[in-house]
């Protein structure tokens, strides 16, 4: 069973892309959970990762995350090994992984949610956020466009599946508060 759909081989020479997976395993004792998985993320695509249940699709992505190590096999990450990168180190290269528990941050809206996992990009320090710096003021308000325009695609792809829900409710509605 494949866990990826590609149309390239994933070893390919010079093959460079954003994440690279080389001969990765995992086992916790028992079966092994991945075996032998290699792929190549680039830019610009959109890749899926798809699998029944039990495949090994939250193993491989705890182990993107920096939350499990590999029993063996090498992650890249823009060039850079995995093995060697503390969770944090990973987030400054961009890369950070979510949940699905919602329940989390259920009392704020859909922006505040982006928002919040949009921190690591503001780039500034401790300092720099107590009093408002406005390099952190500015980055702040950039970051609330960018989560304003996430919002509206969100809201298009709902009104469209959903048309009945839409007809009274607005997407800066607290009906619309992550749940």
């Amino acid at each position: 069973m494949s866990l990826f759909s590609h149309t390239s081989p994933v070893a390919a020479e010079g093959a460079q892309g954003i994440i690279r997976v080389e001969s990765l395993h995992k086992d916790f004792g028992g079966p092994k959970v991945l075996d032998d998985v290699s792929f190549v993320l680039s830019r610009g695509h959109v890749h899926s990762l798809i699998g029944p249940n039990g495949a090994g699709k939250t193993t491989l992505l705890n182990i993107l995350s920096c939350l499990y190590r590999p029993s063996a096999g090498q992650v890249f990450v823009e060039g850079c090994d995995l093995a060697l990168l503390a969770p944090h180190q990973l987030a400054g290269l961009g890369m950070a992984r979510t949940f699905q528990n919602l329940k989390i941050c259920r009392n704020m809206t859909l922006e505040e949610n982006v928002l919040l996992g949009a921190h690591i990009g503001l780039r500034t320090g401790l300092w720099a956020g107590i009093f408002r710096s406005p390099a952190m003021a500015r980055r702040e308000r950039e970051l609330r466009l960018r989560a304003s325009c996430w919002r509206w695609w969100v809201w298009m792809l709902i009104r469209r599946r959903c048309p009945s829900r839409c007809r009274t409710a607005r997407s800066s509605d607290s009906r619309w508060r992550a749940r």
